[in-house]
């Protein structure tokens, strides 16, 4: 059934097996590996959501951020704003958040980071409406 498969889902397949393997299992040697199959088949189609979690196992935050740094799609200005707050750059965090307001429809990972926000800057009845969204 695999080999029926074309390339592209192959990759996407093989993208959500890696995602498992770093969230659920943090096994990041795996989910490197899997990864890099996927991009061995669609070397034109690179997810940068998948690769910045890997560095951010790997090497932390700053070094996840640099590989969002430029806006483009929701999901890597989810993490671009998940990594702002990991490292403290709240001013900057809020500001993409603001701008994801603006530029799509929020997910519910964006009210989580909302509400995460909220909290940390002590707005607690705003970061629970924003939980309350997610």
């Amino acid at each position: 059934v695999w080999d029926r498969l074309g390339a592209s889902l192959q990759a996407r397949l093989l993208r959500v097996e890696a995602r498992i393997e770093l969230h659920q299992n943090r096994n990041t040697y795996q989910a490197t590996q899997l990864a890099d199959q996927a991009n061995r088949l669609v070397p034109d189609e690179p997810d940068d959501g998948l690769q910045a979690m890997l560095t951010f196992y790997a090497s932390g935050p700053e070094a996840a951020l640099a590989v969002v740094s430029a806006s483009g799609t929701l999901e890597r200005d989810n993490l671009r704003a998940a990594f702002l707050l990991e490292l403290g750059r709240i001013e900057e965090a809020r500001a993409v958040l603001d701008q994801i307001d603006i530029q799509y429809n929020p997910t519910a990972e964006t009210f989580r980071l909302r509400a995460l926000l909220s909290f940390v800057t002590g707005n607690v009845e705003q970061a629970r409406l924003a939980a309350q969204r997610a």
